[in-house]
């Protein structure tokens, strides 16, 4: 079943088009929180996250575009509740407890660059992908999703799949060299 079917469907109270929803999305929303929250909370936390994250998009179906695909309200969803999740975490710590998680200089320091090349990544695929290798680059390299179920939410073969995210990836790369970061060529 599509999206704007399912949509169509938990705006009108279907409880069976949120299990559904739930079947297809869960593990694309846990993939999300484990990315943020992942090595700071243990793993009945990142479920729990996932579950309030469906029960938000239940709670808030009225709101739902019936045009729109399902996948960016779950991400954006599982992202709010994960960052709401640690700033819980982070108000309950003692101060040697926040301290201990501060990376120490040299740690700082790379995880600076790491987050400016990170944006510089995300500003590539905004301007240089077509929306299909977008999302493809962006759930296989930001949300670690394999490329099988891409390739088969998608509608396209894995082959298919492989290669557009290929030349997403050289795209990309070459964006980066031009702007001076330093990125090996194959």
């Amino acid at each position: 079943m599509n999206d704007k079917r399912l949509i169509n469907k938990l705006k009108s109270g279907d409880e069976k088009a949120l299990s559904k929803i739930m079947d297809k999305y869960t593990a694309y929303a846990y993939t999300i929180a484990m990315n943020i929250i992942g090595s700071y909370m243990q793993k009945e936390d990142v479920e729990e996250i996932v579950s309030d994250s469906f029960v938000s998009l239940w709670s808030n179906a009225s709101g739902l575009r019936e045009d729109c695909e399902l996948s960016p309200y779950i991400a954006a969803i599982v992202r709010n509740q994960s960052k709401n999740k640690l700033r819980k975490l982070r108000a309950d710590l003692s101060y040697d407890e926040l301290l201990d998680m501060i990376p120490d200089g040299s740690d700082f320091q790379q995880q600076l660059d790491i987050m400016e090349t990170t944006r510089e990544i995300v500003s590539a695929a905004r301007e240089l992908l077509k929306p299909e290798e977008r999302e493809i680059f962006i759930r296989h390299y930001f949300y670690g999703e394999k490329l099988e179920p891409i390739a088969a939410e998608s509608g396209l073969t894995l082959s298919n799949c492989k290669t557009k995210l290929y030349r997403a990836k050289v795209k990309v790369r070459k964006y980066l060299i031009e702007r001076g970061y330093d990125c090996y060529e194959k």
